[in-house]
């Protein structure tokens, strides 16, 4: 299922880039009575272009695909509360109170301005449920790196952001607009 209604078949299918198909998804869902698929559809709509979100796409037969004046609407309403909840993440999974190493403190203190920077940026800025393993693995210096993360920031990183993803897939129905009853966080 390309637009699953759990966080772990999403994560199975998690696109690598994000496709006007979504459009197509959402219009098939109403057609079809399938409200399950409409939040994770509506969710890579917003991930979509501006123009594209409005222009819709053309299928290679010709035939045009928009999305109807009230998903228009719901992804509109969606995409202020995505880009502050990926604020947030990229804000708050960069925090270990518990360790009171003073090398911890510092890294942690400049991952979160990247993180900002790095959630902050136009292919990102809505999308709330990307994979942060790959900033992580990119940006938190490893073994033998100067200025390096104790094992135990690092786990607190990568479970934070873990507890925001799933939390804000629970939420994605009521962030999309739309009410769904077959809608799990596992």
């Amino acid at each position: 299922m390309l637009f699953p209604n759990t966080i772990q078949k999403w994560e199975a299918v998690r696109p690598i880039r994000y496709s006007v198909r979504a459009i197509a998804a959402v219009n098939l869902a109403h057609l079809t009575s399938t409200p399950s698929v409409l939040p994770s559809a509506l969710y890579e709509c917003c991930q979509l272009s501006g123009e594209t979100l409005l222009a819709g796409t053309t299928h290679p037969d010709g035939t045009e695909e928009k999305l109807g004046p009230a998903d228009l609407a719901r992804c509109l309403a969606a995409l202020p509360q995505l880009g502050q909840s990926q604020s947030n993440i990229a804000h708050t999974a960069f925090e270990n109170d518990r360790c009171k190493r003073t090398v911890c403190t510092s890294v942690l203190k400049r991952l979160r301005l990247r993180a900002a920077s790095y959630a902050a940026s136009p292919s990102r800025r809505a999308d709330t449920l990307m994979d942060w393993d790959a900033f992580v693995d990119t940006h938190v210096p490893g073994p033998g790196e100067p200025d390096r993360l104790c094992g135990d920031c690092v786990k607190s990183v990568r479970a934070t952001v873990k507890t925001m993803r799933k939390e804000w897939w629970v939420g994605l129905p009521i962030v999309t607009g739309v009410t769904v009853e077959d809608w799990y966080a596992d």
